[in-house]
């Protein structure tokens, strides 16, 4: 499904292999083709797992993963380097929200792992008072989310772009859905 829509959703329930089908989406979108480079974000807690099973899965990948250590200040130029200038088949990162320099990555696919970290996108509505609406005013992580698939849509000239998964994807209200679908 992903190969074919170019992303989606994967809303597997927690532990159903969402990671290991990102690791091969990611991989075989490079290979066909589909994908110059793609890019999987992840949470602090688990971007180490995401990498160890995309290395487990395609042992001779070009999988540029840096550390904790890594991404530093002093260090963090160096890295943007390494993804601009070189050809990965993979690119796994912490979730950053240096827009610029997205834009000069090169990325243009993006995966999004643990993707209702990032639902809390702005919104406008006249509706003051329903029950689950959330914040219309949102979070700069989510708006940043926003400005790097749009950055990825407009390189492609495709709608998709990008690929998020979670095991709760839409938990709360309609506006979740609301705003997968404007990413």
């Amino acid at each position: 499904m992903l190969k074919m829509n170019g992303g989606g959703i994967i809303d597997h329930e927690v532990g159903t292999g969402k990671t290991l089908i990102m690791c091969i989406a990611a991989f075989e979108m490079k290979r066909l083709g589909m994908a110059n480079k793609p890019m999987i974000i992840g949470l602090k807690s688990n971007v180490h797992d995401i990498a160890d099973t995309f290395k487990k899965a395609y042992p001779n990948a070009k999988v540029l993963y840096p550390g904790k250590e890594d991404f530093t200040p002093e260090k963090r130029v160096g890295i943007f380097h390494d993804i601009k200038n070189n050809n990965w088949d993979c690119i796994c990162l912490l979730y950053t929200s240096d827009v610029t320099d997205f834009r000069q990555m090169g990325i243009d696919h993006l995966f999004v792992d643990e993707s209702h970290a990032f639902k809390n996108l702005m919104f406008n509505t006249r509706h003051a008072r329903v029950s689950g609406l959330g914040n219309p005013e949102g979070s700069m992580k989510a708006m940043n989310m926003l400005f790097a698939i749009r950055t990825i849509q407009e390189r492609t000239g495709r709608d998709l772009g990008a690929t998020f998964l979670s095991g709760t994807t839409i938990s709360n209200s309609l506006t979740e859905l609301y705003l997968l679908f404007k990413y």
